[in-house]
Formats: structure tokens, sequence, C-alpha cells
């Protein structure tokens, strides 16, 4: 799975995980936020240790951190303890707060997360990202400028994939009449390729004419079918 950094939060990571889309090439959202309590010296969530024994977490061989059992949007609840942290000597880079108390939260597909996350930053993943970026951005843009891409409003699931697949089409037959007048190709193989793309309605006139000059009776062209 290729995509942007909108789309690599902790629920994606974890439905990538243990699919046929295992392979989670989407940009770490979590690497575009600014880490404003690293700059004010404070601990980080990553420099909590977890004992999946006790289900707790620890800080440099401190008192644990223990879970209050409750699950907020998917994360596992951590509250400190106030009357061991008034005291703690480490109290200045763990919190500010005033009632001496931390809430940390840890997803529950954690390790899935966080393997997902490593792989997106691999190699592999910032070269399909980069890949991405020219190839399939650009086919997006085409479709939303010229096919309707963006019209799929009360479509439904079902109707918006085979409009999908209308518009892969086109742009399809496009390549091919693009690569049939850079390789000197007749007239015929362009007049057959225009002749079938205006009688099944994929393509308006506007589309269309821009390589549709052949020495050859008018074709008569349809506007682009709808769903």
């Amino acid at each position: 799975m290729v995509a942007d950094a909108q789309y690599g939060t902790n629920e994606n990571f974890a439905a990538c995980h243990g699919t046929a889309t295992s392979d989670s090439h989407m940009k770490d959202f979590r690497s575009t936020q600014r880490n404003d309590a690293a700059k004010r010296g404070i601990f980080k969530q990553t420099d909590f240790r977890y004992d999946e024994e006790t289900q707790t977490l620890h800080l440099s061989g401190r008192e644990a951190v223990e879970a209050d059992g409750r699950i907020d949007r998917g994360f596992h609840v951590f509250e400190s303890n106030a009357r061991i942290c008034r005291d703690c000597a480490l109290r200045a880079h763990c919190m500010k707060s005033k009632r001496h108390e931390r809430t940390l939260k840890r997803h529950v597909a954690h390790d899935a997360i966080e393997r997902a996350r490593l792989e997106s930053h691999s190699g592999w993943a910032r070269r399909d990202r980069r890949r991405r970026q020219h190839l399939m951005e650009g086919s997006f843009a085409d479709a939303a400028n010229h096919h309707g891409f963006k019209r799929a409003r009360w479509r439904r699931l079902h109707n918006q994939h085979v409009q999908d697949l209308l518009i892969a089409t086109c742009q399809n037959i496009r390549i091919l009449i693009s690569k049939s007048v850079a390789e000197g190709r007749g007239n015929g193989a362009r007049l057959g390729l225009l002749t079938l793309a205006s009688s099944r309605g994929l393509f308006s006139a506007r589309q269309i004419m821009p390589f549709a000059w052949v020495d050859s009776p008018r074709v008569n062209l349809r506007p682009l079918a709808t769903l």
C-alpha cells in the first residue's frame, strides 16, 4: 500500500497488517508532526518501556505506570500515581501537570503498527512514494480534470467501481493513440481506436479531437457516459 502522509495513520497501519496489502509504504503521518514535548525536555512516549506480563509502562527503573482498564478510541490508557510522582526526581522531565499526573496511551495493535511504521521509513517505501508522485498523481489529476473522477457522491461503491474502470479504459485508449502517433502508424489504427472509443461513449469531443486528425470521413462522437 503506497499513499501520502495523510493516510499513514495508526488505523490504516493496523488495517494493513496481516492482509494482502501488508506492505505498508504509506508515509508516516506522525513523522510530519512537531514534537513539542521533546523541545520542552519532556520524556516522550517511546522513552517508556512496556512490560507485557504486568501490562505496565516503565521509565528508567522507576515505578510502573499501570493501565486503568479503559480503552479510548482503540488505545489502552495508562495513568501515573500522583503520590509516587510527587516526590520523583524525574518529575520535572516527565510532566508539567500541577496535579503530578501523567496519562499515556498505547494502541491495542501497537506492535503491528510499529512494524508497519518501521517499514514505511525503509528505502523501498521512499522509492515507491517518489514513483507514485509522477506516476499515480498525474493519473489522478487527469482523471479528475477530464473524466469526472471526483464526482462520486451518492453513486455507491459498485457504481463508482464501474466508473473507475471506464476512466482507466479512457486513459489507456489515449495512451494507445499517442503511441500510434509517436511511432508513425497509419491513420487506420487511429481511426479504429477513435471509432471504438466513440461507439462506447467513452470520450467527449473536446477530449478526443486532439488525436482525431485523420484523412477519413468525420467520426461521430458521443459524450462521456455517466453512471
